[in-house]
């Protein structure tokens, strides 16, 4: 799939791409929409903190997936800028309130996903770099 950008630029967007983008907007909506207004909450006998961790875990990886060419560090900086943006959303919500460990959670989840893929980096290329 291409699509012509201003400015001349071609674009092309794999398949794995557009679903995974198609897919994240989706996960967006549905833990926001639980983070702020839901009274239901999924998994209710799991810690609200391991909650949190498989949230930014999966969002992180359908970031990844969406954005292949982000550097790891441009991922992180947008995963702790959504994670402090939904618990300042949380403020305004009368059920809700800011949390700084559930911020801490979701900051885990995401470099959780970061070190993995990491460290499924190095195996892949036969173990750390030798100097």
């Amino acid at each position: 799939m291409s699509d012509q950008r201003p400015g001349g630029q071609l674009l092309m967007v794999g398949k794995r791409v557009v679903v995974a983008r198609c897919l994240l907007l989706v996960a967006l909506a549905v833990i926001g929409w639980i983070a702020t207004f839901s009274p239901w909450q999924p998994f209710a006998g799991v810690s609200d903190k391991l909650r949190h961790v498989a949230a930014f875990l999966l969002l992180t990886a359908l970031v990844w997936q969406s954005f292949p060419a982000w550097s790891a560090t441009r991922r992180i900086t947008v995963m702790v800028l959504l994670a402090l943006g939904v618990e300042l959303v949380q403020t305004l919500t009368p059920t809700r309130e800011f949390h700084l460990d559930d911020l801490a959670a979701s900051v885990a989840g995401t470099l959780l996903f970061e070190f993995a893929r990491a460290g499924r980096a190095v195996i892949r290329s036969g173990g750390a770099r030798q100097s």
